[in-house]
């Protein structure tokens, strides 16, 4: 009997808690969404996702998170991001280009938001310290870009 009793507090506790944390989430979570056709395959954090049309969702909340989500193939990420200065009319995803590699670097969702920007991966941070030196052997005075930024329009949903 009482282990019955102790059975039915604790789901009973489990629910409770499930049941705020879920409250939580939705007062706190601001969620914008919009949907871009990338036409490049390119990197999220540590994922390589393949050309094709995506779902972008930002969630502000307590964590700021980035979802990236391939509508008709498998690929998807999960990124955190930091607030950007500034806002933007336009929703659009902004990429660091390195040769033939494609980074996401920020995202602006429109409508006056804010823009959030990911943070750079080992990959991409490598690269970057590779072309800066090579560049400064090159000309040593000069202070020469190691990135392209490519910007993508994305259609809010």
């Amino acid at each position: 009997m009482r282990r019955e009793l102790a059975k039915g507090c604790a789901m009973l506790m489990l629910i409770l808690a499930l049941a705020l944390v879920t409250a939580v989430a939705s007062a706190n979570g601001q969620s914008n969404q919009a949907r871009v056709t990338v036409p490049f395959d390119f990197i999220v954090g540590d994922q390589k996702l393949a050309t094709g049309q995506y779902d972008v969702a930002t969630m502000s909340g307590a964590l700021d998170c980035l979802s990236f989500r391939n509508t008709s193939a498998k690929g998807a990420a999960v990124r955190l991001t930091v607030a950007l200065d500034g806002k933007s009319r336009t929703a659009k995803l902004v990429f660091h280009r390195y040769g033939q590699n494609y980074f996401l670097a920020e995202v602006w969702t429109g409508a006056g938001t804010q823009g959030r920007r990911l943070l750079k991966s080992r990959q991409e941070l490598a690269m970057e310290k590779e072309l800066s030196r090579i560049a400064s052997l090159n000309s040593p005075t000069t202070m020469i870009d190691t990135f392209e930024k490519i910007e993508i329009a994305m259609a809010r949903n």
